[in-house]
């Protein structure tokens, strides 16, 4: 199985140099070989420009060979493909056509010649993909023929939905940049200081920087004829014990003075009571004041339901006096679920149940307090 990886280089005129790598049985070849060479216009299929190039007994030593090649065709910037076929010196049969094809670049002088020698938005570089543009007054495009403007002298297309765009890299604690210059002077740059993790912003002295958590700094004043920010604000809502009624009658409970809603049906016991929360805000902690000093255990949540869909009911917070016994205790709750407030889809409670119910003046709900943030425009 004879095989080649070839590197083929073009001058502004023919005959040109190719050099190539040949592989006999998967080892580097040696001896004579017989090649022939022909130009295609296409990776796959197409067709064959210019005169085909048969040379034979061609010397292979250590699987490196070179030759001069002239197929009597100018080239005019188009891509080009070689087809290399192959077979042993010393046979008079098939050729074996080696694949993948090659794809013909251009020396320096060549490329400097294609520039100089192109028409108008003619392609005078190309790889796999990628065609880029000179239309001869400096002014360079990649997968696009013109300018969105006149005044752009450097663009790239990409034929994607996605992101498009570009990046500028080094290596490590290098420090990417990309400037603006006037009459060859540094007017600003923008670059990324790896040392600090930030984004800065260079205008005659460092004007601004973002670091990796979002947080931006300005160095100088901010000048503006409207300038709003938001900030973050911190608020509480309490529902005390007189805002409590029973779920199902007024049977399963009762106030006793200073010590909340009791607990005294010997069955389910459940009281809510309606919160009003501001829209937009995020809930972060939900605190409940009870006591316990039954066999039984209480549960209290702050719940969500939506507008018009029965029986659709979200536990945003939840406690439990399990295993707990005292008067009075007080349970916390940080583990927010779906913690922003949507009051154009939902309104909020708070439920405090006792499963069983214990009979008797032992169980009491007191209060509870929520906390939130809320974004305020300054």
């Amino acid at each position: 199985m004879l095989s080649a990886a070839s590197i083929a280089m073009v001058a502004n005129a023919e005959p040109f140099t190719y050099q190539g790598q040949l592989k006999d049985g998967g080892q580097p070849a040696n001896g004579a070989y017989d090649l022939v060479f022909q130009l295609m216009d296409a990776p796959i299929g197409g067709s064959i420009v210019g005169l085909s190039e048969s040379l034979e007994d061609v010397d292979v030593v250590d699987g490196v060979f070179q030759v001069f090649i002239d197929f009597n065709t100018a080239f005019d910037g188009s891509p080009r493909w070689i087809s290399v076929a192959v077979r042993d010196g010393a046979s008079t049969g098939f050729y074996n056509t080696l694949l993948p094809r090659q794809l013909l670049t251009a020396a320096p002088e060549a490329q400097h010649a294609l520039v100089a020698d192109t028409a108008l938005n003619v392609p005078w570089a190309v790889a796999p993909g990628v065609i880029i543009y000179g239309d001869g007054t400096d002014r360079v495009f990649i997968n696009r023929s013109s300018g969105i403007t006149i005044s752009d002298f450097f663009g790239v297309h990409a034929d994607t939905s996605g992101f498009v765009g570009m990046f500028v890299s080094g290596a490590a604690n290098s420090q990417p940049f990309y400037g603006y210059s006037s009459d060859n002077a540094i007017n600003a740059y923008s670059y990324f200081d790896p040392g600090s993790d930030e984004w800065r912003l260079w205008s005659g002295g460092e004007a601004m920087s973002v670091d990796s958590q979002q947080d931006v700094h300005i160095h100088e004043d901010v000048f503006a004829d409207d300038f709003k920010y938001n900030s973050p604000k911190t608020g509480v809502v309490s529902v005390g014990a007189q805002a409590f009624h029973a779920f199902v009658s007024t049977n399963h409970t009762s106030m006793i003075g200073g010590r909340g809603v009791w607990f005294i049906d010997p069955f389910l016991a459940l009281v809510q009571a309606p919160i009003s929360l501001p829209h937009g805000a995020t809930v972060t902690k939900m605190t409940a004041y009870c006591t316990d000093e039954a066999s039984d255990y209480l549960t209290i949540s702050l719940r969500a339901i939506d507008h018009g869909a029965i029986g659709v009911v979200n536990i945003l917070a939840q406690v439990t006096t399990d295993s707990l016994f005292g008067a009075p205790i007080v349970l916390t709750d940080t583990s927010i679920n779906v913690p922003l407030v949507n009051n154009l889809e939902k309104s909020y409670f708070v439920q405090a149940r006792c499963p069983n119910g214990p009979g008797d003046f032992t169980m009491s709900m007191m209060s509870v307090v929520v906390e939130y943030t809320i974004d305020e425009v300054n």
